[in-house]
């Protein structure tokens, strides 16, 4: 149709990769193959374009693309990688690191953490990195949680739910030793949800004292626990009581 010539024809351009992401039944390998060649584009609107129509329709699990077109596209957003994050804005290159996550080739995953260092991109990499579940990158997220939290707020979500139960240690370890409170209360919600007593302990401790994120804690008990719900203050602190030991 004329969508598909468009895409041919001019490139993938914003109003056509929204169209696609609506319409990914319609979207074709030749297609794709054509908007490859559009990240390598000096024309800001062609890169930020094409890395939109790769990333968030042939990447995708449920991609209309066929397997080998979707292996192309990989390494064709990775050798262009230098290129794209050189001319594109801040979207893109949002964008573009998400797409990283999805990848199977090992460049991305270097790409990735190389993507961490800067500030720009640090939370989306390191996000992305949680996202190809690879234990080894564990050790690594952990200390970096510790370390310096600016920026790394969903980063104790993400490793919930990509680690698991692995996460523990390092979720416990953040919340005592972060040096940013937000990273701190952040653990500490998801260690309440997956049961650990340390978790309640560090709510229990915001209440008592009135801590600045008290509010916080307060509305997340209610929240996310049914015994919770409705209760008080001094409710709240007998909810906790049992299972902050």
């Amino acid at each position: 149709g004329t969508m598909t010539r468009l895409v041919i024809v001019k490139g993938p351009s914003d109003q056509i990769a929204e169209y696609f992401s609506r319409n990914p039944g319609n979207v074709t390998d030749r297609m794709i193959e054509t908007s490859l060649g559009y990240l390598q584009s000096d024309s800001l609107v062609l890169v930020r374009g094409a890395v939109r129509f790769i990333g968030g329709l042939t990447l995708q699990q449920n991609s209309p693309g066929s397997a080998a077109i979707r292996s192309e596209a990989e390494t064709a957003m990775l050798d262009a990688a230098e290129h794209v994050l050189q001319v594109a804005d801040q979207q893109t290159v949002t964008d573009f690191t998400a797409s990283l996550g999805r990848f199977h080739d090992l460049r991305a995953h270097d790409l990735l953490w190389k993507l961490s260092e800067q500030k720009a991109s640090r939370e989306q990499a390191l996000i992305a990195v949680t996202w190809r579940n690879d234990a080894s990158d564990l050790p690594r997220l952990g200390k970096l949680l510790q370390g310096f939290g600016e920026g790394l707020g969903s980063l104790p979500y993400a490793l919930h739910r990509a680690y698991g139960d692995a996460a523990i240690p390092y979720l416990e370890t953040a919340m005592r030793n972060s040096t940013e409170i937000s990273v701190r209360t952040d653990c500490a919600r998801e260690l309440m949800l997956m049961g650990r007593s340390v978790g309640f302990a560090f709510a229990a401790d915001a209440i008592e004292r009135n801590r600045p994120y008290k509010l916080e804690f307060l509305t997340f008990l209610r929240d996310q626990f049914v015994d919770a719900r409705g209760l008080d203050e001094a409710g709240l602190l007998r909810f906790l009581e049992p299972r902050k030991q």
